[in-house]
């Protein structure tokens, strides 16, 4: 998330970006009505249709090849592997849905249509976070590069010119859906000030989209320190992400900074490119692609 985490979620515009980490799915057909599944995660082995809950580390892969199921004759054997730990976040549980879906699309003798992908896979995304999740980074993984995004968009606009960015993990998280809840709680006690920060983000979210359309990179930088602070008045800005967030402000080359993603830990963005960063936190090599979910 580049701008408009949590806005989004209210119906304003957020920009998304795809990193150039991949999680890739093999899918092999079983003879017989099984689901099996391997990943970093560990195994899981059951039958495709059972309606049980799956464990929470297998949700977002089980529930995509359940929801499947129908398009192929038999079982299915999906082998996951990733680039990057999933306790970074960095999307990857709409990462693995996507590439589920589309693997087992190709499966059953289909090509995948993205429309059709981003469509099921927000929706299998909410699912397993229990109703809640903007699906910004379902867009991400579908189409790749650079995407003004909002929840009622059939298919994101894909911006130009993607960035240079220095990322940093706090070294914690957490979860997504827990960090929502918190935000959505705190807006109901005070309906009209956060309302009033999401609309801040609106404009934040469209006049960083048009300095992408123009590389204005200085005028981006100025707004990801404006975003940060409408973040910090909904309440995800913690102690950690702050410091790094000053950390990297400091650097040279890097002209602006903000959480990236829904807060309270995870991952902080710098816009521009470092060698050398010393605060807390570390260093991820990551870059963004415009390349989104593909398979062959």
């Amino acid at each position: 998330m580049v701008f408009g985490e949590h806005a989004v979620l209210y119906g304003r515009a957020a920009i998304v970006g795809a990193v150039g980490l991949r999680v890739r799915v093999n899918a092999r057909p079983l003879a017989q009505r099984r689901l099996v599944v391997r990943s970093p995660l560990g195994a899981f082995e059951g039958r495709l249709f059972d309606s049980f809950p799956p464990p929470p580390e297998h949700r977002f892969a089980v529930l995509a090849a359940r929801h499947a199921a129908n398009q192929i004759p038999d079982g299915v054997e999906l082998n996951i592997e990733s680039d990057f730990s999933p306790a970074m976040g960095l999307g990857s549980s709409a990462a693995v849905t996507v590439a589920i879906l589309a693997a087992l699309q190709i499966v059953a003798g289909r090509s995948p249509d993205p429309v059709a992908l981003l469509d099921e896979a927000r929706r299998l995304v909410r699912q397993a976070q229990g109703g809640v999740g903007s699906g910004a980074d379902v867009a991400a993984s579908v189409y790749g590069g650079l995407c003004l995004y909002r929840m009622s968009d059939a298919c994101p606009e894909r911006l130009p010119r993607l960035p240079p960015l220095t990322v940093v993990y706090a070294g914690y998280k957490t979860p997504t859906p827990e960090v929502i809840r918190r935000v959505e709680a705190w807006r109901k006690n005070n309906p009209a000030f956060y309302e009033s920060l999401f609309d801040d983000s609106e404009r934040i979210t469209t006049a960083a989209a048009e300095g992408f359309r123009q590389s204005s990179w200085a005028a981006i930088g100025s707004l990801m320190n404006k975003a940060q602070l409408v973040l910090e008045r909904l309440g995800v800005s913690d102690h950690t992400l702050t410091a790094i967030v000053t950390a990297l402000r400091s650097l040279p080359g890097i002209l602006g900074a903000k959480i990236s993603g829904s807060g309270l830990g995870d991952c902080v963005i710098g816009l521009g490119a470092t060698a050398v960063y010393r605060g807390p936190g570390h260093l991820l090599a990551v870059r963004l692609t415009d390349e989104g979910v593909r398979w062959g």
